[in-house]
């Protein structure tokens, strides 16, 4: 178990560079496993939640790619799921208020926010 563990983190760890976070969900969904790289080294993170578990991830292209918000829900055992749609709410509002100000400030013809503005970093 150990070596595919390490195996499989090795092998997917050229996807983001050593950095962020591999989970791994039993199938019973009670027990979870976090691979994290802190720069010195892989450290294993487990957690098993009594009574109830973990919300299921179902990764459409078998990778979900998770902010530090819906994270920690998961870890917690919350569903990880309305904290995100929270997450995309208030990224709508503030983009509907940042094309009011533009609006407000530049003109009608500046409302439409350029494609680097809407990956603005909300939780980092």
């Amino acid at each position: 178990m150990d070596t595919d563990v390490q195996t499989y983190a090795t092998s997917h760890s050229h996807e983001q560079g050593y950095a962020g976070r591999i989970l791994f969900r039993s199938k019973r969904g009670d027990q979870l496993k976090c691979l994290v790289w802190d720069k010195t080294g892989l450290v294993l993170i487990y957690k098993k939640l009594e009574g109830t578990g973990f919300h299921r991830l179902k990764p459409a292209d078998g990778v979900i790619r998770l902010s530090p918000a819906p994270f920690s829900a998961l870890v917690e055992g919350l569903d990880w799921r309305a904290v995100r749609a929270e997450v995309e709410a208030a990224r709508a509002r503030l983009e509907r208020r940042l094309s009011q100000m533009r609006r407000d400030t530049f003109g009608s013809k500046s409302e439409k926010l350029d494609p680097v503005q809407r990956n603005l970093p909300f939780e980092e």
